[in-house]
């Protein structure tokens, strides 16, 4: 039997030694392939998880918006004119006074603005009083007297963004005195015992909406 030179030997376990370090290399490379493989879908089924439910929080907070704007279409003295100025009408509170140009089929008058701008109108085009004075005598109140005012009128053209004393401000698509007052009744305090109330009526061309607002003479 013939010995195997020092020198062959060592050759031999040097790349024996190679080998097996090679093959930890490719062990290790695949192991860290494997780990980042797995944790690669499971953040991808995390983040469908958390995505999930984001449907009805985003439904809700639109459904919250729309309520909100809702509410800010209808004001009063204990609300801040200066938070809402999406409701103002689109020409501002320049607009010259003008009355009611005539009555559409469903009986209900309109009035028109000498320009696009949105205008103040001189009467009470909507037959709010005998509104306010119906809902007080049916809850047992006395008529009160009432009239168009220059206040009321500001009040009404801004949007309740111009308005003082006991006032209360709303829109309404038509110029309709009762659908109006059905709006301002639970906080314009129209059950008071108050000595007179003023009115006023607004008409936006561009955005078809009247303002109505009244103020309170208590």
């Amino acid at each position: 039997m013939v010995d195997e030179p020092p020198e062959r030997d060592s050759e031999i376990r040097r790349r024996a030694a190679w080998l097996l370090g090679m093959l930890a290399l490719v062990a290790a490379l695949f192991v860290t392939l494997m780990v980042t493989f797995f944790n690669g879908s499971g953040g991808d089924s995390d983040s469908d998880d958390l995505a999930g439910p984001t449907t009805g929080p985003t439904a809700t907070s639109s459904a919250t918006s729309s309520s909100a704007s809702a509410s800010r279409s209808t004001r009063s003295s204990g609300t801040s004119p200066s938070s809402d100025t999406a409701g103002t009408p689109s020409g501002g509170a320049s607009g010259s006074a003008t009355g009611p140009s005539g009555s559409g089929s469903s009986g209900a008058k309109k009035a028109s603005c000498p320009s696009d701008d949105p205008c103040a109108l001189d009467s009470d085009v909507g037959d709010a009083l005998k509104a306010i004075n119906d809902y007080r005598t049916d809850n047992g109140k006395d008529a009160v007297k009432g009239s168009v005012s220059d206040a009321a009128k500001k009040c009404a053209l801004s949007n309740g963004g111009d308005c003082s004393g006991g006032w209360a401000e709303t829109q309404v698509p038509a110029a309709d005195g009762g659908k109006a007052v059905e709006k301002i009744k639970q906080f314009g305090k129209l059950l008071s015992d108050m000595k007179s109330i003023e009115l006023g009526w607004a008409y936006d061309p561009g955005a078809k909406q009247y303002y109505f607002a009244i103020v309170r003479q208590d």
